[in-house]
Formats: C-alpha cells, sequence, structure tokens
C-alpha cells in the first residue's frame, strides 16, 4: 500500500506542478497570438490531461495492488485512453485551426472514442485471461 500511496503523491505533485506553471504562464502579460493561444489550449483542455493521467495512476495502482484486477484495471486503462485521444483531438483542432490544415475529419470522433474503448479493454482482459491461464506475460 505504501507503494501505492508514493505513486499516487508522485503523479499528484507532477499535475500540482504543472496547474502552478500554467498559473504562472496566465499571469504573464504577452502580446503574443501563438502563446495565448497555447495558454487559451491549455485553460480549455486541463481537464482532458487531468483525467487521463488520473486513470492512468490508478490502472497502475490497481496493477500495484490487484484487488479489483480483473475488473479495475482493464476499465481505468480504456478510460485513460479515452481522455488521451479526447485530448489528442483538441490537439489536432488547434494545429487544423492555427495553420489551416484539413485534416480533422468532423464527425468521425464518437467513432474513434467507441473503437478506442473497445480494443483497450480487449487487450486489458485478454492480458488477464492470458495470466490466469498461467503462461507468461509479453514484456
Amino acid at each position: 500500500m505504501k507503494q501505492v500511496t508514493k505513486l499516487l503523491l508522485r503523479k499528484g505533485a507532477v499535475f500540482l506542478a504543472y496547474l502552478i506553471l500554467l498559473g504562472i504562464g496566465n499571469l504573464i502579460p504577452v502580446q503574443d497570438q501563438y502563446y495565448s493561444m497555447i495558454i487559451g489550449f491549455l485553460n480549455t483542455n486541463t481537464i482532458w490531461i487531468f483525467l487521463f493521467a488520473l486513470f492512468f495512476a490508478s490502472a497502475e495502482a490497481l496493477k500495484m495492488t490487484k484487488v479489483p484486477y480483473i475488473i479495475g484495471y482493464p476499465i481505468a486503462n480504456a478510460f485513460g485512453t479515452f481522455f488521451l485521444i479526447r485530448f489528442m483531438f483538441s490537439l489536432a483542432y488547434l494545429i487544423d485551426e492555427t495553420f489551416g490544415l484539413k485534416f480533422l475529419f468532423s464527425g468521425y470522433e464518437t467513432t474513434t472514442y467507441a473503437v478506442v474503448i473497445i480494443a483497450v479493454l480487449a487487450m486489458g482482459y485478454f492480458k488477464v485471461w492470458r495470466q490466469s491461464a498461467g503462461k507468461k506475460e509479453d514484456r
């Protein structure tokens, strides 16, 4: 349990440092268009960063304790991946808006989320199933 506490404190400290730097970035009055766009992007998407970091940290914590492993680990991984993909879509949209590139296809977001969540859940359950069958885990 001490390992889990250390892990979560370390991840929490990193996120707190990120929030402090973001706060300082908001306080600095820079009249640059790209700087304000990046700060605005981070302000809007901090929730996605927080959620995927939270779910990945809880997946690691569940892996250490192995208490609700068969249910918790793949689900935590899937949600972490979902929020990571959500953040990546926001990043792609920012790049699309900034440079006028047309590679962001609106309407495909939901399908991508569904495919990613199903794939990660399937991988997680397959990994658990292989471990329960007594075979060595792939490294």
